[in-house]
């Protein structure tokens, strides 16, 4: 039976098979009577995962898990959900070299996780980012005193699947769908974001000590899961790390990364004049204008800054426009502002990359139309 199903995994899941779409049909049907008459007997499966040497049956053993969450469960007893809560971190915690075997196993593994909190938490799991995060204490076997990079690595990839499942495709879910996955949101600011925002604050604070040691993807990771977060939780959340993020501008495998997040601080939805007052504070504005757009080495790093210098501009002509709402001071320094982005602006437009001007295009574009439909001609005469 066993090299059946091995058989049937293969012919499932690797692109060099090559069978009929009829064939393709009987072969899935197959495969989900597997997972329906196994769907309480949830050690089967992480048998699977730890013994079978095959990637592809192990690859699909984890998705099967996940398959009993999403369309089984709800027939399932207390008992038998903690049971599966239990296997998942005993597996985990004996296991990690199978989950870390290549970033698909990685994804897979993290995306089970998030298919059992969709279920459970928190009413069933109240727990459940307790015990993720408390993986993170762990150290490496015979040494008290290391990092367990692995551990981390996979931490960080839960949160960075977590945001894609229950942020980035709100807009293809059903209300009632939209709604539990926003109450997970709100349960896991509720009762795990210091401690979130702990583990992130530590891992900026070391980068040095990751770049050093060959591990600097664990802090891109670890600024990607930031910037995500940023949207989650109030502005002042993760403004302690700003300085930090800030030094990471002249360290090459960050310096992507950190614009991102100071994009999502930019696109923050919050009142202008607090997010000027951000601004102001960590002096983006003069950071920015102190770069040397032809010194530049990396293409991609051009297309991320130009992209938040664009940004960056619209939202000061935005302040600009409303210009009555805000103390006389503050209209004063937007408008020198806006000149000193639209310099910088101009600079990128020059570029000769296609995907670095076009960044910058549509803020320059939206200055001439405000100039147009404003009486602010004279001041901005020079900028013309």
């Amino acid at each position: 039976k066993m090299e059946e199903l091995r058989k049937l995994i293969q012919a499932a899941l690797n692109p060099q098979e090559n069978y009929s779409n009829e064939v393709k049909i009987q072969i899935s049907l197959q495969i989900s009577k597997v997972i329906s008459d196994y769907s309480q007997n949830y050690e089967f499966f992480f048998h699977l995962i730890q013994h079978e040497a095959d990637p592809y049956v192990k690859f699909w053993a984890i998705g099967a898990l996940g398959q009993i969450a999403e369309q089984y469960y709800s027939e399932h007893l207390l008992e038998q959900k903690q049971r599966l809560h239990e296997l998942y971190f005993e597996f985990i915690e004996s296991n990690l070299a199978i989950v870390l075997t290549n970033s698909y196993i990685e994804n897979r593994y993290a995306l089970l996780f998030i298919s059992i909190v969709e279920a459970d938490f928190p009413s069933q799991w109240p727990d459940a980012f307790d015990r993720l995060l408390g993986l993170t204490y762990k150290k490496d076997a015979g040494n008290s005193a290391a990092v367990n990079f692995g551990i981390l690595d996979f931490v960080l990839t839960v949160f960075i699947e977590l945001d894609r499942e229950i942020v980035e495709l709100y807009d293809n879910y059903m209300q009632e769908s939209y709604q539990r996955k926003n109450k997970i949101k709100e349960e896991i600011v509720k009762r795990n974001m210091n401690d979130i925002h702990s583990l992130l604050v530590e891992i900026l604070a070391n980068a040095e000590v990751f770049v050093k040691n060959a591990k600097g993807q664990l802090v891109v990771k670890a600024l990607d899961v930031v910037r995500r977060l940023i949207s989650w939780v109030s502005i002042e959340t993760f403004m302690d790390a700003v300085p930090k993020m800030l030094e990471f501008l002249q360290v090459e495998v960050l310096q992507i990364e950190v614009v991102r997040c100071l994009y999502a601080i930019i696109d923050k939805n919050i009142e202008p004049i607090s997010k000027l007052e951000i601004i102001d504070k960590y002096t983006l504005v003069e950071l920015i204008s102190s770069i040397n757009v032809n010194a530049l080495k990396s293409e991609e790093f051009a297309k991320e800054i130009s992209f938040l210098v664009g940004r960056l501009g619209d939202f000061y002509l935005e302040c600009s426009a409303g210009h009555d709402t805000l103390p006389p001071e503050v209209t004063k320094t937007v408008q020198e502002n806006i000149f000193k982005v639209l310099d910088v602006a101009l600079r990128f437009l020059d570029s000769n990359s296609m995907d670095v001007s076009i960044n910058v295009a549509e803020f320059i574009s939206h200055y001439v139309m405000f100039l147009a439909q404003t009486e602010l001609q004279e001041i901005h005469k020079e900028s013309i």
